[in-house]
């Protein structure tokens, strides 16, 4: 099998564009503690019905907390893009939770930001268990969307485009196709310039599971890769986009002068067009010239999935505190959870025979949970047998 044959395309006369972006996370790196800054209030008036907010509401509360999200460290384009998504799908009644919340002087922005995330988080969470019990599944369906949820997966630096060993330099107003990831592990990546030997020995990286390589079993929605220019005759700009898609407007590569060697990592959305066609273009904006281009591929974006939710026990005993006599009680407090886990239930068992007499009372609060014993059997018990169990859970998600 080979790759497909690349193919120049007439410019369109863009003289700029940008890469797309892709958004990989919901919520940004910013925690901060209880500070109290912020005190989430519920709205009285006007907001009880379920209907999905306007655009003008959601956009009133992005323009509000755009300042100091920023001042929090966001990327103000993709913060943006995740929180309108996902306000987009809150009943108006929850995103009235966002309009009530107060936003104090500039020093408190890092604390009031954090609160916004906090009340975000939950007020999402709600969302969610409320299309659940109504049997809505959009949120389920939203997981591993091409915009959002995304798992980045590292590879070894691949170069699968080199166009000084095929197809030569692109000339001044022109562009070329080619695909960044393979399906089939007998392809070859020197069919657009790049290594030679086949995809799977070469760079396993690239190929998807089925054809023998790391990638799993989907293609991945955007690379992330390392696009140069090498001999340019004259200045110009490199504007990168997903084939089959609208170019973009502005540059992902730019060079001042002739000769000169200039390189840099952009993230590469996957085009529009089918299995087995091409995945990118490249187009050499410039009123003049031409120039060769090499593209490294480091790493690939692909959709997040669901996997087996991944669950450890914890048990603590009261072996340690001796036998339990008649008439007394012992209490026995659930173990925390390894880091990275949550406890999810707790359970208080007696490692013996069911016993006459035996009463078990459960009291939670706050971070612990625990089991009381109570012996009303007449006789000693060993506390050995008596323990409280935590179930602790994580999502290890791909």
């Amino acid at each position: 099998m080979t790759l497909p044959r690349h193919h120049d395309l007439q410019s369109s006369k863009v003289v700029a564009c940008a890469v797309l972006g892709l958004a990989a996370s919901l919520a940004p790196g910013v925690h901060a503690a209880n500070s109290g800054v912020l005190k989430p209030t519920t709205s009285t008036a006007a907001t009880t019905t379920s209907r999905p907010a306007d655009a003008a509401t959601i956009n009133a509360i992005l323009n509000r907390w755009e300042p100091v999200a920023v001042q929090a460290g966001t990327h103000t384009s993709y913060w943006r893009e995740m929180y309108g998504t996902q306000l987009a799908q809150m009943p108006a009644n929850l995103l009235a939770t966002f309009t009530m919340l107060p936003i104090t002087d500039a020093s408190t922005a890092v604390q009031d930001y954090a609160h916004f995330v906090q009340t975000f988080r939950q007020t999402a969470m709600s969302t969610y268990t409320q299309q659940l019990k109504s049997g809505e599944k959009s949120y389920l369906k939203a997981l591993g969307a091409p915009t959002r949820d995304q798992v980045f997966v590292p590879i070894q630096p691949c170069r699968i485009v080199d166009t000084r060993n095929v197809g030569g330099a692109i000339g001044a107003g022109t562009a070329r196709s080619f695909v960044f990831y393979v399906p089939n592990g007998a392809a070859h990546w020197s069919d657009q310039g790049g290594v030679a030997g086949t995809a799977s020995s070469s760079c396993p990286g690239t190929v998807i599971t089925s054809g023998g390589g790391t990638l799993g079993n989907v293609a991945p929605t955007a690379a992330v890769a390392t696009v140069t220019v090498v001999n340019p005759t004259a200045p110009g700009n490199y504007i990168v986009w997903g084939a089959g898609t609208a170019p973009p407007t502005t540059s992902a590569l730019n060079w001042d002068r002739a000769g000169e060697v200039v390189a840099n990592t952009t993230t590469i959305p996957r085009g529009s067009n089918p299995p087995g066609g091409t995945d990118f273009s490249i187009q050499y904006n410039g009123p003049s010239g031409s120039a060769d281009v090499v593209v490294d591929v480091v790493g690939y974006f692909v959709p997040s999935s669901a996997t087996e939710l991944d669950c450890v026990p914890q048990e603590s005993t009261g072996g340690g505190a001796g036998d339990v006599p008649n008439g007394a009680a012992r209490q026995i407090d659930a173990p925390f959870c390894p880091t990275g886990y949550s406890r999810t239930a707790v359970n208080c068992v007696y490692h013996n025979t069911n016993i006459a007499g035996l009463y078990l009372q459960e009291v939670a609060g706050g971070s612990f949970s625990r089991c009381m014993w109570i012996n009303g059997t007449g006789g000693t018990l060993n506390s050995g047998d008596m323990g409280a169990q935590s179930t602790c859970c994580r999502v290890p998600g791909q």
